[in-house]
């Protein structure tokens, strides 16, 4: 079974006793997978790649892994 795409995202900041940061992908307006950060770094990171690659990208559920599509050597940031 294919890994499904990652069309969208949700991210939420809570502030209360134990902060964390939590991303919802979306396939097609329905949740596929949560990702809960307590880096604050790390959350950024991941939020600038859901931003900015793609759009191939892919969610592995078992693995919790995002996967981002194939791109050229070389390539040039636009």
């Amino acid at each position: 079974m294919a890994a499904p795409k990652v069309t969208g995202y949700v991210s939420y900041m809570d502030f209360g006793d134990r902060p964390s940061q939590i991303i919802q992908l979306i396939e097609d307006n329905r949740q596929i997978g949560s990702i809960s950060f307590t880096d604050p770094a790390l959350f950024n990171a991941t939020i600038d790649m859901l931003r900015n690659e793609g759009p191939n990208i892919s969610w592995d559920e078992g693995r919790k892994r995002l996967a981002f599509g194939l791109e050229p050597t070389g390539e040039a940031e636009s």
